[in-house]
């Protein structure tokens, strides 16, 4: 047990060198808010779409394919990131002092944040039908709180990109807010004609 426990530290704490490379976590910060933002804005899009077209939907439903989805997005996002950057990578090996086994490390670091990210996001927007399907909180109250989940993912995405920018974090969380106010409107919209 002890010994299991080094290797995760030890693995651990490989991973926070990688971060320390600039080029590295610049790469890792605009993985986890783009892929994020994906998320966010697509199990969205499948929450106002299956609500919007079955009236009150069940939450079997919504949980399946916000899942499915999220799984979908992890699982590309995993496997096309490391096949680029290990690509990209290993094109620039013999320019930069690097092993290979660095240029590796780092493909799959940045590969786990870009298929986590957008898996997580969509994983938060769908866990209140979770609880609606256990029967705690009726599939309103899920839908609403779902909604608004979503949105708090949004903003707070908006403010990490403000922070970075060294700009108004607030601004920039409204801004990525209206991305999700947008979606919201042009897929309820939508799914009313159709």
């Amino acid at each position: 047990m002890l010994e299991s426990l080094n290797d995760l530290r030890k693995t651990i704490s490989e991973k926070c060198q990688l971060c320390k490379n600039e080029d590295v976590a610049q790469i890792a910060r605009r993985y986890f808010v783009i892929n994020a933002f994906d998320g966010a804005l697509t199990v969205l899009g499948i929450i106002i779409g299956t609500h919007v077209a079955q009236g009150v939907a069940q939450s079997k439903v919504i949980i399946s394919a916000g899942s499915g989805t999220s799984l979908a997005m992890g699982i590309s996002g995993v496997f096309g990131a490391y096949l680029t950057e290990r690509s990209e990578r290993i094109k620039d090996h013999d320019e930069v002092s690097r092993s290979r086994g660095e240029v590796t490390k780092e493909a799959l670091y940045l590969a786990l944040v870009d298929g986590f990210s957008p898996a997580l996001a969509a994983i938060v927007g769908v866990s209140p039908f979770i609880v609606s399907h256990l029967g705690v909180v009726h599939y309103e109250t899920a839908f609403v709180a779902s909604v608004l989940m979503v949105m708090a993912e949004l903003f707070s995405r908006g403010i990490f990109l403000g922070r970075i920018a060294k700009r108004s974090m607030i601004l920039h969380g409204f801004v990525t807010l209206l991305a999700g106010v947008a979606t919201f409107a042009v897929i309820s919209t939508l799914a009313l004609y159709l």
